[in-house]
C-alpha cells in the first residue's frame, strides 16, 4: 500500500509542478495511461490487470483490512466470519492462525495439520475460524456437505460455497473419501494459497474430482 501511495503522491505532486518527473515515475505514468498495472507495483497483490479494477480491489481490501483492525481490537475477529478474498495476502493469515494454534497448544509447528469442514467446526480444534465467501469449482455441494458431481451442462462455471470452517490440528490421517482441492486467490489460478479438504461420498468419487480439476477460489 505505501508502494502504491508513494507513487501516486509523487506522480500528483509533478502534475502540480512541484516535482521533476523521474525516469521510474514516467514509467508507472505510461502504464497508468495505457490502461495497466505498473511492474513496480507488482506484488502489491494478486488481482485484476487493468489499472481500474486493480485499484477498485485494492481500495476495498484496505478498507476490509480496517474493519479487520477493529474486529481484532475487540477480540472478535475469530470469532466472526472471515473472507479471505479481502486480505492483500491470505497465505499469511493461514500462517498465524497456525502459529497462534501452536503456540496455544504448545504443539511444534511442524506437526500441525490445515483441515476443513463444512457448518461445524471440526472436533477438538483449538482454534477454527469460518471463512464465507469462497466459491467452488467443478464440483459443487450437498445438503450433507459431502462433494457431489455437477448434473447440468450448462451450470455456472463456479458455485457459491457454504461456510467452511478451518482450522490446524495435530496431524490426522487422511480418509479414503477426503479430496485435496487446491485453493487459489482467483480464477486465473496464478497464485495458489493452499489446499483444503473436503469429503466425497465415496472413494471412487475422489479420482473423478480430480480429474475433474476441482478448485476453490477466494474470488472470481
Amino acid at each position: 500500500l505505501l508502494r502504491v501511495n508513494n507513487s501516486t503522491t509523487d506522480l500528483r505532486k509533478v502534475i502540480d509542478g512541484a516535482l521533476l518527473l523521474s525516469e521510474g515515475r514516467r514509467t508507472e505514468a505510461n502504464a497508468l495511461i495505457a490502461g495497466d498495472v505498473p511492474l513496480s507495483w507488482d506484488g502489491v497483490f494478486c488481482g485484476p490487470e487493468r489499472i481500474v479494477p486493480w485499484l477498485t480491489s485494492l481500495v476495498s481490501k484496505a478498507v476490509a483490512i480496517q474493519e479487520w483492525q477493529a474486529l481484532c481490537n475487540s477480540s472478535m475477529l475469530l470469532k466472526s466470519k472471515v473472507q479471505l478474498s479481502s486480505l492483500l495476502r491470505p497465505q499469511t493469515f493461514l500462517n498465524a492462525l497456525r502459529q497462534e494454534t501452536s503456540h496455544l497448544t504448545r504443539e511444534p509447528l511442524v506437526s500441525l495439520k490445515l483441515i476443513s469442514t463444512i457448518g461445524t467446526p471440526p472436533t477438538n480444534a483449538a482454534l477454527p475460524v469460518c471463512l464465507s465467501g469462497l466459491l467452488l469449482q467443478g464440483a459443487v455441494i450437498d445438503d450433507s456437505g459431502v462433494l457431489s458431481e455437477i448434473q447440468a451442462a450448462d451450470a455456472a462455471a463456479f458455485f457459491p460455497m457454504p461456510d467452511v470452517y478451518v482450522a490446524w490440528v495435530m496431524d490426522v490421517e487422511a480418509k479414503p473419501t477426503d479430496v485435496a482441492i487446491p485453493t487459489y486467490v482467483n480464477a486465473t489460478k496464478e497464485a495458489l494459497v493452499t489446499e483444503f479438504t473436503l469429503p466425497a461420498a465415496t472413494a471412487g468419487d475422489v479420482e473423478r474430482f480430480v480429474l475433474a480439476g476441482i478448485s476453490i477460489m477466494l474470488e472470481q
